[in-house]
């Protein structure tokens, strides 16, 4: 439960940034869509191991989802350089 709960805050403050913003490059909007898919993603991999499936794939795209966000987030405008 405090995992969803933190799920929604995350999306609700990102929002706030994402609107806040005038002009919005088309990086910003991939970033979005990414870190909507992790959420996902990561969703997935707990349903798949409470029943007893195989996550293999699953966590692979998560990890390649992650490292991406990770590199927009460091090189995005409010980043670092």
């Amino acid at each position: 439960m405090v995992l969803r709960a933190t799920y929604i805050l995350i999306i609700v403050t990102g929002c706030i940034l994402f609107f806040s913003a005038y002009s919005i490059p088309l990086s910003y909007y991939l970033k979005a869509v990414l870190g909507i898919l992790m959420i996902g993603l990561f969703e997935m991999v707990i349903v798949r191991e409470q029943k007893g499936k195989k996550t293999d794939l699953i966590w692979i795209a998560f990890s390649i989802v992650f490292v991406i966000l990770f590199v927009l987030g460091f090189t995005l405008a409010q980043g670092f350089d």
